[in-house]
């Protein structure tokens, strides 16, 4: 009994401690937290409060609190000598050197290495060290800093290039180039290395293709030349240095690969898939990005219980409720790191969610980390990667398969120029780009939306051809006669015959050029690109010639006819001209809401979500 006490007492002893101190570090109270590390001590040090297991110190980490992190160190080291409370890993296995080098922090991670060396070498669940992490995620600064520390803590080769390297087999090099964070080109001293697999060349290979596809015009294979834009001039430096730190091993004479013999690159097999709410974004699994052969995350998952580990901000950021996340960040900040059971943080959910305001406001937030911007999901998809996938709900306000596929290429080119190049993954778990996602999941969009222009030019050449004849022959044909000495009209200076022959004239111009742009768009190829802005913007220009050619119909018709009414039926001759252009003011009325779709979609720059699309 006295034991069952005990134990009931220190529950509740530690419930006291973690309740508060969560709290507090949700409020982004750091002041008191570090008042609370004072008080408690170890105990507090200590304290696991999220249902991830991180402590007060991982989260103050992933807010980026430079100054408090460095008074949380000095405490934990002050008062344990084993440093315990640095050294306490989540769920992940996550240390907050790890979490520090992921963000690419250089003074927490001068910090806490400075405070515990052994941190240098911790691994997570993926078998990545802080070190790793860093060139994963492109921290330049960051991977100097652990680099040195690494070297002065521990100066054998082996011990280092032993942290250069993760469990599935990739290097920092590998990392480095599927993250395209480095462009180099003296790559011929490493193709004879291989990674864990055996694969040499497949992931170099592509990478240089990009690189000289992206070149400024120089097509030379002479490696003395550097091929990549100039703005990469200033990670040629840093490429060099991973180049000759990258622990490519080579297979020995035995066969075996040095990384089998390594105790401290072996197979690590748990994973605790506890419920989420509070995560650092930068926690993914990553692929093996020399052969595809990625962590893949279990199929046939309860979508209820997906559910119920969304917190409050990941839920209305799903359904774009952009006041209550608001809300939420101004009372928790610490709220931004939560991610769902796929690891999507609350800007993967409004991007692959279409939920353009949410987006737009989370651009605009200045202390909005870097991790969160970056972070990709459980298969290793970034935002451009979600903006590329179609779903089954389209929540596109505009009608039409076409101009719901202009505003898929709008949506993904606006997710694509609105965040930092280094910020997007170029390669998923299955090693697709977002390109191929979207070339793949629009095929069926891009078919209905070509065949959707077809119908609608079809209709409107016809209407556009029926009109260009009458409008020919009118402006062939003059009102009243002739005068025998001049040759002139008789109806020259009135004012109905000049509106007669400018309306004809017109009519005739605009109907030929509305022809002309709807049999452009029938002769199209309906490639993906000229859903972006060549064909919208053809059929901007037939619609609007054809209103006007229309509308000069109309004109020219009343006005040529006014002569003959004017003097007879002078009282009844508008009701007249009314009943006669009504037919075919019920055509252009009919076509008038698509017209204004197309213009607010052509020249609307972020796509409007709603919820009209829905109902159909």
């Amino acid at each position: 009994m006295e034991g069952e006490d005990d134990d009931v007492r220190v529950i509740e002893e530690t419930e006291k401690i973690n309740k508060p101190l969560f709290k507090l570090c949700m409020k982004g109270k750091w002041k008191k937290v570090v008042e609370t590390y004072k008080i408690h001590n170890k105990k507090a040090h200590t304290a696991r409060i999220t249902r991830t297991g991180d402590t007060a110190l991982h989260l103050a980490v992933t807010d980026g609190q430079d100054d408090f992190v460095e008074q949380l160190v000095r405490l934990v080291s002050s008062v344990d000598r084993n440093k315990e409370g640095l050294r306490i890993q989540n769920a992940r296995k996550n240390t907050i050197l790890h979490f520090a080098a992921s963000m690419g922090s250089v003074e927490m991670c001068e910090c806490i290495a400075s405070a515990d060396a052994s941190l240098l070498s911790v691994r997570n669940v993926d078998g990545e060290t802080p070190l790793f992490l860093s060139a994963l995620h492109g921290r330049k600064h960051a991977f100097l800093t652990l680099h040195y520390m690494h070297l002065y803590s521990n100066p054998l080769p082996s011990h280092y290039y032993s942290n250069c390297r993760r469990t599935d087999g990739d290097t920092i090099l590998h990392a480095a180039i599927a993250g395209d964070y480095f462009v180099t080109h003296p790559l011929t001293q490493f193709l004879k290395k291989k990674d864990q697999d055996g694969t040499q060349g497949d992931l170099e290979a592509p990478k240089i293709n990009g690189v000289e596809n992206n070149s400024s015009g120089s097509e030379t294979s002479d490696w003395s030349q550097p091929l990549f834009p100039t703005n990469y001039t200033s990670c040629v430096d840093l490429f060099k240095f991973v180049f000759l730190r990258a622990c490519l091993y080579e297979y020995d004479e035995s066969g075996s690969k040095p990384g089998d013999k390594d105790p401290a690159t072996g197979p690590y097999g748990f994973y605790e898939k506890g419920t989420v709410t509070l995560r650092d974004t930068t926690e993914e699994p990553q692929p093996s990005t020399t052969n595809g052969k990625a962590k893949k995350q279990k199929n046939g998952e309860n979508k209820n219980e997906q559910r119920m580990m969304e917190t409050p901000i990941l839920i209305a950021a799903r359904n774009g409720v952009t006041e209550m996340v608001e809300k939420i960040m101004d009372m928790f900040p610490v709220a931004v790191h939560d991610i769902d059971a796929k690891k999507k943080n609350l800007v993967l959910l409004a991007v692959e969610n279409r939920q353009t305001y949410l987006f737009d406001f989370l651009l605009k937030k200045k202390n909005l980390k870097e991790s969160i911007l970056s972070a990709v999901d459980s298969e290793g998809n970034s935002a451009l990667h979600l903006a590329a996938k179609l779903g089954d709900y389209k929540p596109w306000l505009i009608p039409g398969e076409a101009l719901q596929m202009h505003w898929e290429i709008k949506w993904y080119l606006f997710v694509k120029e609105s965040m930092p190049h280094h910020f997007l993954r170029r390669y998923n778990n299955e090693n697709k780009r977002p390109r191929d996602i979207f070339s793949e999941t629009h095929k069926d969009l891009l078919k209905n939306g070509g065949d959707w222009l077809k119908k609608t030019s079809e209709s409107c050449s016809l209407v556009a051809a029926l009109i260009a004849t009458v409008a020919f022959s009118t402006s062939t044909t003059v009102p009243g006669d002739f005068k025998d000495d001049t040759g002139a009209p008789t109806l020259e200076g009135k004012p109905e015959f000049k509106a007669f022959a400018i309306s004809s004239l017109v009519a005739l111009c605009c109907s030929v050029t509305s022809l002309v742009m709807f049999l452009s768009i029938l002769t199209s190829r309906y490639q993906e690109r000229d859903f972006g802005k060549n064909l919208p913007r053809k059929l901007i220009l037939g619609l609007t010639s054809l209103f006007m050619s229309i509308t000069s119909m109309m004109v020219c018709f009343c006005t040529g006819h006014f002569f003959v009414l004017k003097d007879k039926l002078k009282s009844v001759a508008f009701p007249v001209y009314a009943v006669t252009c009504l037919p075919v003011t019920l055509f252009a009325l009919a076509q008038f809401p698509l017209y204004i779709d197309l213009i607010w979609a052509t020249f609307k720059k972020v796509p409007q979500r709603g919820y009209k699309t829905s109902l159909h």
